[in-house]
């Protein structure tokens, strides 16, 4: 009978502290019962053995007939690193044919590197974050030779883009998480046919200063 009151008390207690409990991140403890000569032995094991690594994808890039994944890696408490690579190919040119009329068969690669700085852990379900990103993208297109005519002409341009952005990273359980920003930078680096696959904003090919934003959905493996 003892045993059993024992047990029923302990069963009410960890009911309680689930109930009550502050917000836990992924890793399994709470920082904010942790003591500070404790808590840095836990820091050093999370960034050495418990680092996140998450698979992104970009669903939006869909839309304008492409896709894009990538890898976002913890490289501290509150720094990761992320790396993206896309394709797209259109064989209307729809998007670009607001340039020229005569443009057909797009096809563009661009790969993307950010770093980022969060405002609280990294494996925090709420969190906002401050970070850099470069660019690189290029970008081919057939020109058609004359109104009547049947040849193309293949056109093709390269740029790099550069600058910050601001985002907030949520984290929907300990798999899966969404992550918008919004940003802005210049592009000083623009080779080739650049005004035919310029499009401001989605698309900066030219010499230019673009906002950028961007929406991710990652999975942890």
């Amino acid at each position: 009978m003892t045993i059993r009151k024992y047990g029923v008390l302990l069963l009410i207690v960890v009911v309680y502290s689930t109930v009550t409990g502050t917000e836990r991140p992924f890793n399994g403890y709470d920082r904010s019962v942790i003591s500070s000569d404790i808590q840095q032995p836990l820091s050093e094991d999370v960034s050495s053995e418990k680092r996140f690594t998450q698979i992104v994808s970009a669903p939006l890039s869909f839309l304008f007939n492409g896709f894009e994944l990538g890898l976002d890696r913890q490289i501290g408490i509150k720094e990761s690193i992320r790396f993206t690579a896309g394709y797209f190919y259109d064989h209307r040119a729809l998007i670009h044919r607001f340039n020229a009329d005569n443009l057909r068969q797009m096809r563009s690669g661009r790969f993307e590197f950010q770093y980022r700085m969060h405002a609280r852990d990294y494996q925090e379900y709420k969190n906002f974050y401050v970070g850099t990103y470069t660019v690189f993208k290029s970008i081919g297109l057939d020109s058609l030779m004359g109104r009547n005519a049947v040849t193309f002409e293949k056109k093709s341009s390269r740029a790099l883009s550069l600058g910050i952005l601001f985002g907030y990273q949520y984290r929907l359980n300990q798999f899966m998480s969404l992550d918008i920003h919004l940003g802005g930078g210049i592009t000083p680096v623009s080779r080739g046919d650049s005004h035919l696959g310029h499009i401001d904003f989605f698309s900066p090919y030219e010499k230019s200063i673009n906002l950028k934003s961007g929406f991710n959905i990652s999975i942890k493996i």
